[in-house]
């Protein structure tokens, strides 16, 4: 993959073209950049025609169903793990077939929505560790276990090594000192609005 790193010249939404300035191309771990993103091309796509650094691309993000609304704010995952209060996953219908992936007791993350659509869930479900009595789950499992906590709608997110979880700067999987984790280029907070209003400048 050829990895892209762009910053925003103006801010993003869904659904709306948006102009945004290269920063560099590379091929290997890169940085996320500050107001920006990290775009993954298959080298046959460019076609040797790769970006160069201060070109300006015309980027899209785009969803399927409602296409004409502009959003500000989405989360992208699959599959779809609860739809109108069914537990079950539909990795299949949505193109995935790997059996590790689908029947295999790994570390998950998923996001739900309770019915009434006022209350999210954030659930990580840890690795597979039998010596330390943890198990993961497979997809199956982890629709069952969104809908126990009350998920009417629910998606997985990216997992595997890429599952963590930390509430007030303690990580919920492990005990004593910080762990050395895969590092990953985004993740879903949640933050107090009056921790955000009174922080102090940098």
């Amino acid at each position: 993959m050829v990895k892209v790193r762009v910053r925003y010249l103006r801010s993003p939404s869904v659904n709306v073209p948006f102009p945004c300035m290269v920063l560099g191309v590379d091929t290997g771990t890169v940085a996320m950049p500050l107001r920006g993103a990290v775009v993954s091309f298959p080298r046959a796509m460019l076609n040797g025609a790769w970006p160069r650094q201060g070109d300006t691309l015309l980027l899209t993000y785009s969803t399927n169903k409602h296409s004409s609304t502009r959003f500000m704010n989405a989360v992208c995952g699959t599959p779809r793990l609860v739809r109108n209060g069914i537990a079950k996953h539909e990795a299949q219908t949505e193109g995935s077939t790997g059996r590790r992936f689908i029947q295999d007791n790994l570390a998950r993350t998923a996001l739900g929505v309770d019915r009434s659509g006022n209350r999210i869930v954030l659930a990580a479900i840890r690795p597979d560790r039998p010596e330390d009595r943890a198990h993961g789950a497979t997809l199956q499992q982890t629709a069952q276990i969104m809908a126990l906590l009350g998920c009417y709608n629910a998606m997985n997110l990216d997992g595997g090594g890429s599952t963590g979880m930390v509430v007030g700067n303690d990580h919920v999987f492990f005990d004593g000192a910080d762990p050395l984790t895969r590092r990953v280029g985004l993740g879903v907070g949640v933050v107090k609005l009056s921790k955000i209003l009174r922080a102090p400048p940098r």
